[in-house]
């Protein structure tokens, strides 16, 4: 009799691109496409002049939002010996994923040098389904109730937030994903200049600022207005009453000068900034143990 063959084990990965500098150039241009492995998918989320978000996916794999950051050649002796954008904000979602926090799950970082100056650095996330809760709030057949209950929901988020020491500091509607489905519908997302002590911060001026402009959409206009920022700041506050009132009188919409003066603050702390670490390609984030590994290469790719 013949021995039956053994059936090779499927792979835990799929390689999309050899490294950041080609899935850059690949995508440049049009609104999707295929990846090189030829049987992934790309889709153009966002695109600027130094930044990309991507959609990808493929048939047996986990599909993951790729975020990449670009450098400029000429700006680039910058960046020599500087922990990349790409690193904070993927340490923070990591070290708030750890503390269970409502943020969305990230997967890897990587990041590409020369001479050690950064060229490209990216942070792959869980793809979820799911809309932005600005677009949500902008729904023509929005209740009232409904958007009490939106309110409720990013209050609530905003306290975990802020009594398990996280600060947002990009802290947005824009930044919120509804999920269609899960015990936790609201996941935060974009936090390149959060930052997180090891205590409450709820009362502080950082945590003002971020209540401050969750109450605005990113053209301006009021998100939580009357009963329903009553609302936010109710369950801000755990039910307390006498609490959210004080709160709801701290809170001032804030200038555009101030959030300039914010921005400058936050970019300046972060030059000290710790991150996951400095060193190699990148690394990954095992979200059932907890665990951060070094990756050995700089390939994007999609995990099983």
């Amino acid at each position: 009799m013949h021995a039956k063959p053994h059936a090779m084990p499927e792979p835990q990965s799929l390689s999309l691109w050899p490294s950041l500098g080609d899935a850059w150039e690949s995508t440049e241009g049009p609104e999707a496409g295929e990846c090189a492995a030829g049987a992934a998918r790309w889709q153009l989320l966002k695109g600027e002049a130094r930044t990309r978000v991507l959609r990808l996916e493929a048939d047996g794999f986990s599909p993951l939002v790729l975020k990449i950051y670009a450098v400029p050649s000429h700006l680039a002796w910058r960046t020599l010996g500087m922990v990349s954008r790409a690193n904070r904000e993927f340490t923070a979602m990591m070290e708030a994923h750890r503390r269970d926090l409502a943020v969305v799950r990230p997967c890897y970082r990587l990041e590409e040098r020369v001479a050690g100056c950064l060229r490209y650095g990216a942070l792959a996330l869980e793809a979820l389904d799911s809309v932005n809760l600005e677009a949500e709030l902008d729904r023509p057949e929005l209740t009232a109730d409904e958007r009490l209950r939106l309110a409720r929901l990013t209050g609530d988020l905003l306290g975990n937030f802020h009594r398990a020491g996280l600060q947002w500091a990009t802290a947005t509607p824009r930044n919120l994903l509804l999920k269609e489905e899960g015990d936790e519908p609201l996941r935060a997302i974009d936090m390149p200049y959060a930052t997180l002590a090891n205590t409450d911060i709820s009362g502080s001026d950082e945590a003002l600022m971020d209540l401050s402009c969750i109450l605005r959409m990113s053209d301006g206009r009021l998100a939580f207005d009357g009963m329903a920022r009553q609302e936010l700041m109710r369950t801000y506050c755990g039910g307390d009453e006498s609490a959210a009132r004080t709160l709801d009188e701290q809170v001032q919409l804030q200038s555009h000068l101030a959030w300039k003066k914010q921005r400058l603050r936050r970019r300046v702390r972060n030059l000290l900034k710790p991150a996951a670490s400095s060193r190699g390609a990148g690394g990954s984030y095992d979200a059932s143990s907890g665990s951060y590994e070094r990756l050995s290469g700089g390939a994007v790719f999609l995990p099983r």
